[in-house]
């Protein structure tokens, strides 16, 4: 009878370290891709600010033709 408690107490510690490694696993990956996400929205928001940067050069760089042209 004593063995049999402690089989069923042992298989049930088991049980829960199996739920929280799973859960554990589940979290990190969760996370990976959120950083996954976060990381593409910085190069998005990077190259936006890039492509704006060069818009406002160009439109600078028009300006001071027209200006020197007249």
């Amino acid at each position: 009878m004593l063995t049999l408690v402690v089989v069923l107490g042992l298989a049930l510690l088991l049980l829960v370290l199996t739920i929280l490694v799973v859960t554990i696993l589940i979290l990190a990956l969760l996370l990976a891709l959120l950083a996954a996400l976060f990381a593409t929205l910085l190069l998005l928001s990077l190259t936006v600010v890039l492509l704006l940067a060069l818009l406002t050069l160009l439109a600078f760089l028009a300006l001071l033709a027209i200006l020197t042209g007249l």
